[in-house]
């Protein structure tokens, strides 16, 4: 797969100018990350996310999450907010959306 949009660390900010490219969120482990990545095929356009803090209670055993690791569905929603695309039923189920929804709102960034 080629042209796609892979969300990762340490890239240019994913934007609206991003918008008409599939957009691929690797669900990982950050130790595991690596070795997802490692097995992707084709030339994907890596970009990263702002830092927002998340609104998911993360405990760790093995080590402290990276700045701005966001639950993936979290992720999901931001980026497609960032293109355009605003869909909040992604998070329906989400236990933690009206923090998550406060936490955007407090970072100006659902407009």
């Amino acid at each position: 797969m080629s042209g796609f949009t892979v969300l990762a660390l340490g890239a240019p900010e994913l934007s609206v100018e991003d918008a008409g490219r599939p957009l691929l969120l690797l669900d990982s482990t950050w130790r595991l990350l690596p070795q997802l990545e490692a097995c992707l095929y084709g030339k994907g356009v890596r970009r990263t996310l702002p830092a927002v803090a998340t609104a998911y209670p993360r405990v760790s055993k093995i080590a402290e999450d990276p700045h701005g690791g966001l639950a993936s569905v979290e992720a999901l929603h931001l980026a497609k907010l960032l293109l355009g695309e605003r869909d909040d039923s992604l998070l329906d189920s989400y236990y933690w959306r009206k923090t998550w929804l406060e936490t955007l709102a407090c970072a100006k960034l659902l407009g």
